[in-house]
């Protein structure tokens, strides 16, 4: 028997943001017998304005640790629909075990992978004759080149790269094991890149 995958938590946030704006437009109009004054427009307005930055997927507004947890279930969906070779998965495990070897504190493991991924994109660049240049740049050139052609790897990259300067900077990542497994699969994947 198979079991159903329950929806994310976004969709009940979204639902919940939008029944809760029609709620308070509903409680406005009733208020106000249906002639809404310039007040009341406005804040109707505002706060159609913060819905939607909200709800839409807009890169620039994820304001909360909730985006991070959809980013996060959205990248384990694309890696599930293609998963890495075993070859691919055995290496990133090799890797992965010597840099627990070296510390077991989740924070310094999540900053060697990111050396370690960091490395492996800058060989393959190499090998495809691109001079050294910026980790988002390096991503851009592949992808152009249509070396980078799996959506996670590209995805994954550039969340992970977040992730880690989330670390560097604020000093600590909202799911640091998610984070440290999806470093592991694009160490497997990036293996199997040309």
């Amino acid at each position: 028997m198979s079991r159903r995958r329950l929806p994310s938590r976004r969709v009940f946030f979204e639902i919940g943001t939008y029944a809760s704006l029609v709620l308070v437009l509903g409680l406005a109009l009733w208020v106000t017998s249906g002639n809404l004054n310039p007040n009341i427009d406005g804040l109707i307005l505002i706060l159609s304005a913060y819905t939607l930055l909200l709800v839409l997927p807009i890169r620039k507004f994820r304001l909360t640790w909730h985006s991070f947890e959809a980013e996060l279930d959205e990248l384990y969906d694309e890696a599930k629909r293609s998963p890495p070779t075993l070859r691919g998965e055995r290496i990133a495990d090799q890797t992965l075990a010597r840099t627990y070897e070296r510390s077991t504190d989740p924070r310094l493991v999540l900053l060697q992978m990111s050396v370690e991924i960091e490395s492996k994109l800058a060989q393959i660049a190499e090998r495809h004759g691109l001079e050294k240049q910026s980790f988002y740049q390096i991503i851009d050139l592949l992808r152009q080149k249509e070396i980078l052609t799996d959506s996670f790897v590209i995805n994954g990259l550039r969340f992970f790269r977040e992730q880690r300067n989330a670390l560097v900077h604020q000093g600590r990542v909202p799911e640091l094991a998610k984070a440290i497994d999806i470093g592991r699969t694009l160490l497997a994947k990036l293996e199997e890149t040309p």
